[in-house]
């Protein structure tokens, strides 16, 4: 792995490590200010942020609704500035979700993570479950 790939994959490492321990501050420690966001479902963009203030407010707000959250990476794949990486994703849920999903449910996916790198920031990342 060259130094480049290396310093992608500890930046990733440090991102999903805060987003596990529900760290938001050091979650957008190397974000890009013009950060995107999207999450697709089923190849359906089903959420969209841009911009550092909007990805720190959900993901402010994306605290309470689980009681325990963890992503595991299982594979990396690197290209260029773009790194995709395959993740288990576990949850518990601390509340009612409006599809009905009950608070206490367990949560269990995998899904692909891309990230997209700018003068060694996350400029775009990309989450496809």
């Amino acid at each position: 792995m060259d130094q480049l790939n290396a310093t992608y994959k500890l930046v990733i490492e440090k991102y999903i490590a805060a987003y596990n321990a529900k760290n938001v501050e050091e979650m957008v420690r190397d974000l890009s200010v013009d950060v995107v966001f999207e999450h697709l479902t089923n190849d359906e963009v089903s959420m969209r942020l841009e911009g550092l203030d909007a990805f720190r407010r959900q993901a402010e707000e994306a605290l309470s609704y689980f009681s325990h959250r963890k992503q595991t990476v299982l594979s990396w794949e690197f290209a260029g500035d773009l790194v995709r990486v395959e993740v288990d994703y576990q949850a518990v849920l601390a509340v009612d979700f409006p599809n009905g999903l009950k608070a206490g449910e367990r949560l269990h996916m995998s899904g692909i993570s891309e990230f997209t790198f700018e003068n060694d920031r996350i400029k775009v990342i990309n989450d496809r479950s």
